[in-house]
């Protein structure tokens, strides 16, 4: 039963009699092929995580660990000059040898394609619009965490909810909770029936409700009633969000940003 590091061989320095300029010669060749190969490695792992499409980007994984194990097969033909560990230089052998052939296996498709780049403008493009999709991605990812960040202290700053088609909440954030005394529970499902005060007019209503159904916003100032009967107002900003998938377009839901003005009302 062999070992991986079974060393009971004949190192490889006898099978040239410990010849010392045959041997630098040795060792200084399989050091710079192993630098190389180990430097070529990184680097096509670090460009396939940040270029090229997801097809591309697992060729040029296999390329890359490819390389890294042909590296070390030389740093192993420098060890084994000293220490008969053949077994386990073998055994990398045999794990370079799988990953030459898995590679050689996925770039024969592929063949045909880059033979299709007749020029280097062809394959300039290629690389450029490859570039751009990801530069894409990238402003996407970051208008995605600007509206976050942005949402985030939005909604710790004002009392902000949604509604339905038909004016029912679907959303309501702390804000809400607090200034109205109404638990999100006791909100959702509701209409902003549950917080009226009675203290403006029917006609009041009817236009606010006009004016947002036309897909305009409304803004103005509302007194609401506390589950505690007591009377609060705010200033509020209605907006539609329209349909687009409907000729005309029809509002399918409403985003309502309010501010408590309740201090400066009472003065």
């Amino acid at each position: 039963m062999f070992t991986l590091f079974q060393n009971d061989f004949m190192p490889h320095g006898f099978c040239i009699k410990w010849s010392w300029d045959l041997l630098t010669w040795y060792v200084v060749s399989d050091g710079f092929i192993f630098l190389s190969y180990s430097y070529i490695g990184i680097a096509l792992i670090l460009f396939a995580r940040k270029h090229i499409g997801l097809a591309w980007n697992r060729l040029l994984w296999l390329f890359s660990f490819f390389v890294l194990a042909c590296g070390i097969t030389h740093l192993m033909d420098i060890v084994t000059f000293w220490q008969p560990i053949y077994w386990l230089d073998a055994i990398l052998k045999s794990v370079t040898a799988v990953l030459s052939f898995i590679t050689a296996i996925y770039l024969a498709p592929k063949i045909p394609e880059l033979l299709n780049l007749h020029s280097n403008d062809e394959l300039d493009d290629l690389i450029y619009k490859l570039l751009t999709e990801k530069n894409e991605r990238r402003k996407a990812e970051l208008l995605k965490e600007n509206y976050l960040e942005h949402y985030f202290a939005l909604n710790n700053a004002v009392v902000i909810a949604e509604t339905d088609a038909l004016g029912i909440i679907t959303y309501a954030n702390d804000n809400f909770c607090m200034l109205s005394g109404y638990t999100e529970k006791e909100l959702l499902g509701s209409t902003y029936r549950i917080v009226k005060s009675n203290v403006h007019s029917s006609s009041f209503y009817r236009e606010l409700w006009d004016t947002i159904q036309s897909g305009k916003i409304w803004r103005g100032e509302i007194c609401n009633r506390h589950k505690n009967g007591t009377l609060y107002w705010v200033s509020s900003v209605i907006v539609p969000v329209m349909d687009a998938e409907t000729i005309p377009p029809k509002p399918k839901k409403y985003i309502t940003v309010r501010f408590d003005i309740t201090d400066r009302k009472e003065v």
